[in-house]
């Protein structure tokens, strides 16, 4: 495989699903992705640049781009399940009245848990995702002790 193959399938491992074309010219080395939004926000999004560095910027800004609306999306319907949800950024507070709070991330298509890194579910399944913290935040209230 030759370097621009290489480059191709570093990006498709950093960057879960993009479609991701690398193409050499005489002109040089360009880059293209594409693909949808976040669910319920619109259709594909397209990139190109012709540095890598630049190419990969507007990849992570496109993933910060959708983490900041499934944290929305997944604080709105924990909230109508009675989770208090508190979202920043990419991150999601949630918990019980009297519990301390538990901290979700999302990055790259996917909500974790933040202490230990453990997925949650995709952002493409939000049913699933609120499924999942409801039932750990019922499960395992980690009271307060104060």
């Amino acid at each position: 495989m030759n370097e621009v193959g290489e480059v191709r399938l570093a990006l498709l491992a950093e960057f879960p699903g993009w479609l991701v074309e690398v193409t050499e010219s005489e002109f040089g080395v360009s880059f293209e992705a594409c693909r949808p939004l976040a669910p319920g926000h619109g259709g594909p999004v397209d990139l190109y640049s012709d540095d890598l560095a630049l190419f990969r910027e507007l990849l992570e800004d496109a993933d910060r781009g959708d983490s900041r609306l499934a944290i929305r999306a997944l604080a709105a319907g924990l909230a109508v399940r009675g989770i208090r949800a508190r979202p920043c950024l990419t991150t999601l507070g949630v918990g019980l009245p009297g519990q301390d709070e538990r901290l979700i991330t999302c990055r790259r298509g996917l909500f974790h848990w933040a202490q230990d890194d453990r997925r949650i579910g995709p952002i493409t399944d939000t049913r699933l995702v609120i499924r999942r913290v409801v039932d750990a935040i019922r499960m395992a209230p980690h009271e307060v002790t104060r």
